[in-house]
Parts: C-alpha cells; sequence; structure tokens
C-alpha cells in the first residue's frame, strides 16, 4: 500500500512548491508595482518639506530673526540732525542766531554798557540826590542784565561789545563837561529818550525774535526797563516833569 501512495505524495509536494513558487512571483511583482509608486510618494514629501523650509527661511531672514553664526547685526540707520547755515539744531532750536537776532543781541549789550557808564557820572556829578540814586540804579541794574545777556550770549556763539557805542561815547564827553541843575536836566533827558528806544525795541524782540532764547531775555527785561522810564520821567529836569511849587503852591511844568 505504501508503495501505491508514493507517486501521489511526490505530486501533492510537487503542487505545493508550484504554489509556494507562485505566491513568492506574485509577490515580488507586487514589489515592483509598489516600488515606484513608493519612491514617488517619498520624493514628494521631500519636496513638500524642502518648499516649507525654504520659505520659513526666507520670512525669518526677512524679519531679521535668523542669527547666522559669525555675522554682524545691521547697523541702526541714523537720521542727520536738521542744520542751520551748517550747524546742527536740536527739538528744532538752533545753536546759533539769524542776523537780527545776533544784532539785537549786541546792540542790547552795548546799551547796557553805555547806561551804566552814564550811570556812574549821575553818581559824581548829579546835583539832585534823586539823580544820583537813579545813577546808582542804572549802575546796579544794567550791570545785572549784562550779565545775564553776556551769559545767554556766549551759549549762542555771540561775540559782544565790551564798550559802549560811539553814541554813547558822544553823550559821556557832552554830559561831563557840566554840573550841577544843567547835568541834572540834560541826563534826565537822555534817560527818557534811551530808555523809550530800548522799550520799543526790546518788545518787538520778546515777539518776534526767532530765538526763544531772545525772546525770553528780552520779556523778562521789559519790566526793569519800563521802572526805569517811570523813575527816569520823575527825575528834576526831565521833559513833560510836573512839580510842585513851594512859592504858588501851584503846579509848574518843566
Amino acid at each position: 500500500m505504501m508503495l501505491g501512495q508514493a507517486p501521489n505524495v511526490r505530486e501533492a509536494n510537487a503542487r505545493e512548491d508550484e504554489t509556494v513558487m507562485r505566491q513568492s512571483s506574485s509577490k515580488a511583482h507586487e514589489e515592483m508595482v509598489m516600488s515606484p509608486k513608493r519612491q514617488l510618494r517619498t520624493g514628494l514629501t521631500v519636496a513638500v518639506l524642502s518648499m516649507g523650509l525654504g520659505a520659513g527661511l526666507a520670512m525669518a531672514q526677512q524679519n531679521g530673526s535668523v542669527d547666522h553664526p559669525g555675522a554682524q547685526a545691521p547697523a541702526p540707520t541714523v537720521t542727520p540732525a536738521p542744520t542751520v547755515n551748517g550747524t546742527a539744531t536740536t527739538a528744532g532750536t538752533s545753536t546759533r542766531l539769524d542776523k537780527s537776532d545776533r544784532a539785537f543781541v549786541r546792540e542790547a549789550a552795548q546799551a547796557n554798557l553805555g547806561e551804566i557808564a552814564l550811570g556812574r557820572l549821575a553818581e559824581q556829578n548829579g546835583q539832585d540826590p534823586q539823580v544820583r540814586a537813579f545813577g546808582e540804579r542804572m549802575v546796579k541794574d544794567h550791570t545785572q542784565l549784562n550779565d545775564q545777556l553776556t551769559s545767554m550770549a556766549q551759549s549762542l556763539d555771540v561775540t559782544v561789545p565790551t564798550s559802549p557805542s560811539k553814541k554813547d561815547d558822544a553823550t559821556l564827553n557832552k554830559l561831563a563837561g557840566l554840573s550841577g541843575a544843567a547835568f541834572d536836566k540834560a541826563y534826565a533827558r537822555d534817560m527818557v529818550k534811551d530808555h523809550r528806544m530800548d522799550i520799543r525795541k526790546f518788545e518787538h524782540e520778546a515777539k518776534d525774535a526767532r530765538s526763544a532764547q531772545v525772546r525770553q531775555l528780552a520779556d523778562s527785561a521789559l519790566p526793569t526797563l519800563r521802572e526805569h522810564l517811570q523813575l527816569a520821567a520823575n527825575l528834576p529836569g526831565a521833559p513833560g516833569r510836573r512839580t510842585a511849587s513851594a512859592a504858588t503852591g501851584t503846579a509848574t511844568q518843566r
């Protein structure tokens, strides 16, 4: 019986081997067919990732958020300060004055020196105590005003005169030759005229000067100049001054 079954066993084994070979062949074919598809999917995935990474780097570089070893940060942009006549200014305030403001500063300084010199002369030559006291007041107040003006001029790079003007020198020479009541009258008239003119100039600069510092200085000096004018107008011999006549008890105009 066993001999009779041997062919059947061999036949069964052969069929089994054939089945295995077919399955192996089918799997190999499947692998061959699927391999290009897998490769395509892998290539697409890599391409998408590369595009995303490239876009991210570009955005980061544009925003300045990517650090490169050894790279230096870009230098900050510096906006040049505005200039006036080649000189830098800050907060719209020039460190140099325009022509009209510079002229006013120089004239005001020179006028102060003239008032000081005339005040000293009044202390010496004045006959009336009121004239001598006014002269002393002129020396004190105009020295203080000139100190303030000189300090401002230095900060604004303005050189101020160190002596009175030719006009004030001429007035000094004229008054130096007078004495007594004649001196008092001439000095009082000169003080009224000078202070009226000074007040007009300072009022103009307090309003129209281009420099804020000049406007402030002119405005702060005006109360003192107005007081000087009021005092000068009441000096003996001042134009328009009224005094009481001891003899008649009536007002007389000099």
